[in-house]
């Protein structure tokens, strides 16, 4: 009897198209893995600009005695409030954000503010887009 040692060419084959296989799948799972992460990080950012403006402004109307002093009715690209002798200002300048002389959010798309006086109370309408992505939120001046 013969001694079969060794690798046949069959063996061969499959095991290097097995490894071929393996290496797809892994190839597969990792790309669609960080074309996720694009996406996310995306929306993380989006998600964090806003947050900023949403920190600022609610600190702002929620103080005792502020008012608003001026805003853009026509486009609603800033809004100043006052308190007391200070004044604080919202402006967006091509596709940045401003608080004041701080840069606040870049990747701006759009910044409106519409005001309204049908309630009794001040009520700030914000629309705020960036990167792709729309915030609207309301705020009540509390006097």
């Amino acid at each position: 009897m013969k001694s079969q040692k060794g690798i046949t060419m069959m063996s061969l084959v499959i095991y290097v198209a097995s490894f071929m296989l393996i290496t797809g799948i892994v190839g597969t799972i990792t790309t669609y893995f960080y074309n996720n992460m694009k996406i996310m990080d995306a929306s993380i950012g989006s998600n964090a600009e806003y947050n900023k403006l949403n920190l600022y402004m609610a600190k702002l109307v929620k103080e005792k005695g502020t008012i608003i002093y001026k805003y853009d009715e026509d486009d609603g690209e800033y809004i100043t409030f006052e308190n007391g002798d200070k004044r604080n200002t919202f402006v967006k300048l091509g596709d940045i954000l401003y608080y004041n002389n701080i840069k606040l959010c870049s990747n701006v798309d759009d910044f409106d503010v519409k005001v309204e006086t049908d309630t009794g109370k001040p009520v700030v309408k914000v629309l705020f887009q960036v990167s792709g992505t729309v915030f609207s939120t309301q705020y009540v001046i509390s006097n």
